[in-house]
């Protein structure tokens, strides 16, 4: 027996010898934000519920979320639902790999340039994410909240796919973009690593 087979037939036995493992599916899902009690007696939260599908569970009302304090159970007085936007970091780390065209000549690149391109044009007039682009070797903008001008810096960017050497500085950069403070409480955090 090959060691990659042992491996797999001793992941099918550990996979059934725990029934149902990796097969329960929950209802929603919630994360709630640190609570905010600057202005006591109020004390303000964050609650974001998805549903089993991952979309956002939008018009809950205040009966349908109860807060436990001292094991006793609490209505909450106000609930608003709000788009906090979301701090969103793309880091492209280029090599010779990007620089391979298809049948129509068009480089894996430009083909990645340019889904950027549409998704951040779709973007356009929105200015509740705080949005930041690291090419390596290449240009850089951080903490934009117009898509423009992040699409601008994309454009403008020249990138030497053939000659660039790959490398986890724009990995590092990104981690610690996407780690300073957020313009909104409640805005998500998210880096976009393409190598």
């Amino acid at each position: 027996m090959t060691n990659p087979l042992l491996f797999f037939c001793i992941l099918l036995i550990i996979l059934f010898s725990f029934p149902g493992f990796g097969v329960a599916q929950r209802e929603f899902s919630a994360k709630i934000s640190l609570p905010d009690d600057s202005e006591f007696p109020t004390i303000e939260f964050f609650l974001d519920v998805h549903d089993q599908n991952g979309g956002f569970v939008h018009n809950l009302s205040e009966n349908q979320i109860k807060i436990l304090e001292n094991d006793v159970a609490l209505t909450a007085a106000e609930i608003t639902e709000t788009k906090p936007g979301f701090q969103f970091v793309v880091a492209i780390n280029p090599g010779p790999s990007f620089a391979i065209r298809n049948s129509q000549a068009i480089s894996r690149y430009d083909l990645i340039s340019q889904s950027l391109k549409d998704w951040a044009k779709s973007r356009i007039g929105s200015d509740i994410d705080d949005l930041s682009l690291i090419i390596n070797n290449g240009p850089e903008v951080s903490h934009v909240k117009e898509p423009d001008q992040w699409l601008q810096t994309l454009e403008n960017a020249e990138v030497d796919s053939r000659n660039a050497i790959p490398n986890l500085d724009g990995l590092f950069r990104a981690v610690t973009i996407v780690n300073d403070a957020t313009p909104r409480p409640g805005m998500e955090r998210s880096i976009l690593f393409i190598t």
